[in-house]
């Protein structure tokens, strides 16, 4: 049975699958077997391309600024993903801190299946996904830790966020006000001689 916010895409034509390629919000999609993903995941670039993916998300899911609106479509996005339920247990904007449960993760159900009890967390995709969401929540950059993992036979995944000291954002102004302000003064400090020279 498709879920409310599926059916929402579906019949919002945000949601297509047609002419062999699938579309959800205007990016492409495709359909591949969950035990592809036990394969190890690069996560930093996993992070990198679901952070740019919600950002092009966000001008469909958001209105209004409303970022708690933001987050559950977020969570309903990734529900809607077949790696299974995520639920924000707790969060705490100003801290930027967070914990979230990952119910019925096909990859570490597909891990018991198919290579057994594992010996460390599996669901790489699913932190990425959760890392990506919250550093564009907080506007921060954030540390996770899968701290439980349903594929170590622990009974759901767990995992903990948290926040950098400053946001990313604020870093990356100031490194680039830097330059800008040595290049001010040099023609300043030049044009003053000149001046002086014409008038002797």
């Amino acid at each position: 049975m498709l879920s409310s916010f599926v059916k929402k895409l579906i019949f919002a034509r945000q949601l297509n699958i047609e002419d062999g390629s699938i579309t959800c919000l205007e990016q492409s999609m495709t359909l591949v077997p969950t035990s592809f993903f036990l394969q190890q995941i690069d996560e930093e670039l996993s992070f990198q391309e679901y952070k740019r993916s919600l950002i092009g998300f966000s001008r469909h899911l958001m209105r209004n600024e409303n970022k708690l609106e933001l987050l559950e479509n977020y969570c309903n996005l990734f529900n809607s993903s077949g790696l299974g339920l995520i639920k924000i247990e707790g969060a705490d904007r100003e801290k930027r801190t967070a914990k979230v449960s990952l119910e019925h993760s096909k990859v570490a159900e597909q891990h018991l299946k198919i290579k057994g009890v594992a010996k460390e967390p599996v669901c790489a995709l699913a932190k990425a996904f959760i890392k990506a969401m919250f550093s564009i929540i907080f506007d921060s950059g954030i540390e996770i830790k899968e701290a439980s993992c349903l594929a170590m036979k622990h009974e759901k995944c767990i995992f903990v966020l948290s926040g950098s000291s400053q946001p990313a954002p604020k870093k990356k102004a100031s490194s680039l006000k830097k330059p800008k302000q040595a290049q001010k003064k040099k023609p300043q400090k030049k044009q003053k001689p000149g001046k002086g020279g014409k008038k002797a």
